[in-house]
């Protein structure tokens, strides 16, 4: 039998013949596990992090894994919001009662008994006096004589339905109590909060079904017409439409519903909810508000699915093509006419399992490559502590962001076909000139008018090791941006002169460079970064602080560099990858 995601204990019926004829009736049970958890430590983490949470919301009516088969019924789904609800109603209701018994509804009311003359108190008609004195005259001193009373009773039809509110309200939730105990047994599959809640709010309703008005009040009947005191009077108007709301969910537990918790899709989709806020609260020290200031988006989806045909653990290929239309299809107006894509990833979180640990994310992670290149993928998260460690190192590389580190992303640089994106259109990128020589175990120098050229102005060639910029993490989108160059010369002090527009930038092998480009030629294979200078602008001062030693760069913004006089502080922008290469 298929129980779609449903966990917890499922009765089926067996009835069989014996061969002497006998008919005999007995009851399989059995308990229903999640197949892509382990029910003895994730599962039970993942349901006490919910219920922490939201002590209420993992439990449902009508289950699979609720009731028999024998019961031949087909409830609907039906969500326990009502005991959310219930908490509210709860006291007011209570409230309403307690007003009742305080102040009841009574009638005046006109009775008829027979008495003796002797029995009569109080006031009679002058007809009633004439007739009894007649009696005694004629010596009839034990006859009886009809006497109308009127008096106050609280035997009211308003009354009876408040008891019968009370009653129904603690038959409910008694056998509400005992569902619970069925289904449970001997396993938690109930919060103590659950089952302390339904207990403590039968506990008020028991008592007061005990107090002597209600002993006085017989049962309710129904109502021949419309009661002003129950839509009008304080404690039975609040009774009254209490009971208007409560019955129609005590109407489906009549129907023979049983207790059981969500689908382990739902309950899996919300914790993951849970974890991600604690990342970002508890990891990362962000702090809830109502403010809208949105700026960029990550979106993360629960998919409690597995590809059954692929190994190790991964997401159905429609879960990844629906992160895709997700980052796609999210757009935002920041201006008349202008729109713009606010989603940085999209990845959807599903109960793959894997040995996580920070260091083998690069080495095992299935979608780490998609992950960090595209920002589209998938990351594996389980309740057990080495199966949330890749979604946390994430969380702490990229939400600890507060610089333009954000823009230097691979998957956010990703342009159409035919444009590229850019963070700075004026980036100046500030380094050291080349070495003297053109290899340390190359006893070749280099060309004396190349190295001139970056004091005299007259360079139109500079190059630059790519290795060492993947190494130091700068991106190749953040190369190809550089729009302006400063080159200090290798003489010691060290000084930059000139500011050289980039007419273009190249990835090339170093073999293939000309000895006009790189100031020497060279057998090697390595891709250098070659960029294409054109006439250069002198600085109004040059530019000294260079570090004597290593090959160093800044990523600056223009403007700053027409006043600055020293290296070590210019103000960069890309400020992470201003470093030694």
């Amino acid at each position: 039998m298929d129980f779609q995601n449903h966990v917890g204990r499922r009765t089926l019926p067996i009835r069989y013949k014996l061969r002497s004829g006998q008919m005999v009736d007995e009851v399989f049970e059995c308990e229903v596990h999640a197949t892509k958890l382990d029910i003895q430590t994730d599962y039970r983490d993942l349901s006490a992090e919910i219920d922490r949470a939201f002590p209420l919301w993992r439990y449902s009516l009508n289950a699979l894994t609720d009731g028999s088969e024998g019961k031949g019924r087909q409830g609907p789904h039906f969500p326990l919001l009502w005991l959310k609800r219930f908490e509210s109603l709860h006291h007011e209701l209570a409230d309403g009662v307690r007003r009742v018994l305080n102040a009841p509804h009574n009638r005046l009311t006109e009775t008829v008994r027979w008495k003796k003359p002797a029995q009569i108190k109080g006031a009679l008609s002058p007809r009633q006096e004439e007739r009894i004195k007649e009696g005694l005259q004629a010596g009839h001193f034990e006859r009886r004589y009809a006497i109308t009373e009127k008096r106050l009773h609280v035997d009211t039809m308003e009354n009876r339905f408040v008891k019968m509110v009370v009653a129904e309200v603690c038959r409910n939730l008694k056998r509400f109590a005992s569902e619970l105990s069925r289904v449970d047994g001997e396993h938690e599959t109930f919060s103590e909060a659950f089952v302390n809640q339904i207990v403590r709010w039968k506990e008020p309703f028991e008592t007061n079904l005990n107090h002597p008005l209600f002993r006085e009040v017989g049962d309710f009947r129904g109502m021949m017409q419309e009661s002003l005191t129950l839509q009008g009077r304080a404690g039975y108007s609040e009774v009254y439409r209490c009971w208007e709301e409560l019955k129609l969910y005590f109407n489906v537990l009549d129907q023979g519903v049983a207790v059981g918790t969500k689908t382990i899709a739902q309950l899996y989709e919300v914790w993951c909810l849970l974890e991600v806020k604690r990342l970002l609260v508890d990891e990362l020290g962000f702090v809830e508000t109502r403010q809208r200031v949105g700026c960029l988006f990550w979106l993360f989806d629960a998919k409690y699915r597995l590809n059954p045909d692929m190994e190790p653990d991964r997401v159905p290929d429609d879960a990844i093509n629906q992160m895709h239309r997700f980052r796609d299809a999210i757009t935002r107006q920041v201006g008349p006419g202008e729109r713009v894509r606010p989603v940085v990833g999209a990845f959807a979180l599903y109960p793959g399992f894997f040995h996580q640990s920070a260091e083998n994310m690069e080495a095992v992670h299935p979608y780490f490559q998609e992950v960090d290149e595209v920002g589209i993928g998938a990351f594996p998260l389980l309740p057990s502590p080495d199966g949330r460690a890749w979604l946390t190192r994430y969380f702490k590389e990229r939400f600890g962001v507060v610089d333009d580190r954000v823009f230097a992303w691979k998957s956010a640089r990703i342009p159409t076909a035919g444009m590229r994106h850019e963070r700075y259109t004026n980036l100046t990128m500030v380094v050291t000139g080349p070495p003297q020589r053109i290899g340390q175990d190359d006893a070749n120098p280099r060309s004396q008018d190349y190295l001139e050229g970056f004091r005299s102005g007259a360079a139109r060639w500079f190059h630059m090791r790519f290795e060492a910029s993947e190494r130091e993490g700068i991106d190749p989108y953040i190369i190809r941006e550089v729009r302006f160059l400063v080159i200090s010369d290798r003489t010691v002090p060290h000084q930059a002169y000139w500011v050289w527009p980039v007419l273009n930038v190249e990835l090339k092998p170093r073999n293939t460079l000309r000895a006009e480009q790189a100031g020497g030629m060279s057998t090697s294979t390595a891709d250098y970064w070659l960029f294409e200078l054109g006439p250069p602008q002198p600085l109004p001062n040059p530019l000294a602080n260079f570090p004597q030693r290593g090959h160093h760069l800044k990523f600056v913004s223009l403007p700053n560099i027409w006043t600055a006089t020293s290296f070590a502080t210019l103000p960069s922008v890309y400020e992470f990858l201003s470093t030694a290469l």
